[in-house]
């Protein structure tokens, strides 16, 4: 049962967290139970964690994700307390606290010496290299709006043929069109609201100078996740493309209700739809967010 208990903490705590990649389980060092009789049990857990290649945006299981390599490596430990109540079908994660720590950079240049190091995100280096990356996955891709940078997760450099800089980044959608030619895609504001897609980067810039001065190679790779309330899909195609900030104000406002109050009714929701000039029919894809508070 603590097995079970220490797998769907990290599974919560994942869920949970905003930024950052997303943890594997290394081993459970301490286990607690706290028998509450009827109630079930409270469990205090003490996980040894280790940092995946998969960002928090993706939701991805931590099973399906890659352990980073060593020169990437972040360990740590989640305290985590859960209440388990098997016969009611309860487990509640009630709080829970991660501390991580790079490996040694001694470690990793005594292992691994041509690895790329990992350096200072205040160099203006790596936000040039996130930008360059993120201007050719917007020319490059199909998608049908402009994305702008969000945050720079993890950055190294590595001298190859010369200075090579490596950034992982996460991106927002922006409410610029690709049929309406951009100057400045910086001036594009990000959807506020759910619908908007977000994604995670990975690129880099290498200066290859025996090709000549200034010569750089720009590559990039992106993965882009679904809006959270867009992961159910309809038979109708959602207008998307018109949604506007005053749409998506009313939507947070009806499920900010669903979350802080008792019960939402279908009615106050179909009406912030309604207002907010979409289908009565998307109200599906709120309801795993409103769980037991729907009625």
């Amino acid at each position: 049962m603590a097995r079970i208990a220490s797998d769907t903490a990290l599974r919560q705590i994942n869920a949970d967290r905003k930024k950052g990649y997303v943890f594997s389980l290394y081993r459970v060092s301490d286990v607690q139970e706290h028998f509450q009789g009827s109630a079930g049990s409270v469990y205090y857990l003490t996980l040894d964690v280790l940092e995946t290649d998969c960002h928090v945006l993706s939701r991805r299981s931590w099973e399906s994700c890659e352990v980073k390599p060593l020169h990437q490596a972040v360990y740590g430990k989640c305290k985590a307390t859960m209440h388990v109540n098997r016969p009611r079908r309860i487990v509640h994660l009630y709080n829970y606290d991660c501390t991580l720590h790079p490996v040694p950079r001694s470690q990793i240049q005594m292992l691994c010496p041509d690895c790329p190091v990992q350096s200072t995100q205040e160099d203006p280096k790596f936000r040039e290299t996130a930008q360059l990356s993120l201007d050719k996955f917007n020319r490059e891709s199909n998608l049908t709006k402009y994305f702008s940078l969000d945050i720079i997760t993890r950055t190294s450099m590595q001298w190859v043929v010369g200075a090579s800089y490596f950034v992982e980044f996460t991106v927002k959608e922006t409410d610029c069109t690709k049929d309406t030619p951009v100057a400045d895609i910086s001036k594009c504001k990000p959807l506020k609201c759910e619908f908007g897609h977000t994604g995670f980067c990975k690129g880099s810039v290498m200066n290859v100078e025996m090709e000549g001065p200034g010569v750089q190679h720009v590559s990039v790779s992106c993965d882009i996740f679904e809006p959270e309330a867009a992961v159910v899909r309809f038979v109708d195609a959602l207008p998307l493309k018109t949604l506007t900030d005053a749409a998506c104000d009313l939507l947070d406002e009806a499920l900010m209700e669903a979350e802080s109050t008792i019960a939402l009714s279908g009615f106050q929701l179909s009406k912030a739809l309604g207002l907010a000039g979409l289908p009565s029919g998307i109200f599906k894809a709120f309801m795993p967010k409103l769980g037991r508070h729907f009625v």
